[in-house]
């Protein structure tokens, strides 16, 4: 992963220590041939965001998938917190094998530590979430998916759901 720096740090992310990297991935199947702007992959393209530990990369994964075979055109963004260098290979790999679009936002486990756990199937990266304005402030809109999630169809019509002024 390289460092964003399109963009500056937002305020709120800079003080909770997180940083930002976005992996070098190749763009979906015939992106490639065309120069499309940053204004037009933020505003039409789907992107599909969701968060995990290390325990749950096998998760994600299938939830890459199985989002990618229905949506392929959808681009993805990883909120990780604390997985191994064996789990970021995996990613690495399937990545390559997909030609997938696939961003990955690290956030320190420090930041996430002292927020509470109420439930024992929950992990703290469940919290990931709440950040995702301040992670990705470029991203007009994001469909997030829970990471043991399996997509069965397409996405488009969530994506393309007017949300008026109810966010």
């Amino acid at each position: 992963p390289v460092q964003l720096g399109a963009q500056p740090p937002d305020m709120a992310a800079q003080a909770l220590g997180m940083e930002q990297t976005r992996a070098l991935a190749r763009p979906p199947c015939g992106v490639a041939a065309r120069e499309i702007s940053e204004y037009f992959v933020n505003r039409f393209q789907m992107h599909i965001v969701t968060a995990s530990d290390n325990n749950y990369v096998a998760g994600v994964i299938v939830l890459l998938s199985s989002a990618a075979r229905h949506n392929p055109t959808a681009r993805f963004t990883i909120l990780t917190t604390d997985w191994s260098e064996q789990n970021l290979a995996k990613l690495a790999a399937f990545r390559t094998r997909t030609g997938l679009s696939i961003d990955q936002v690290e956030i320190n486990a420090d930041v996430m530590a002292s927020l509470p756990i109420t439930r024992a199937h929950l992990t703290r990266s469940a919290y990931a979430r709440l950040f995702i304005p301040d992670l990705l402030p470029a991203a007009d809109r994001v469909i997030y998916m829970d990471c043991d999630m399996l997509v069965t169809g397409s996405l488009s019509e969530a994506w393309a759901f007017d949300l008026k002024d109810n966010v």
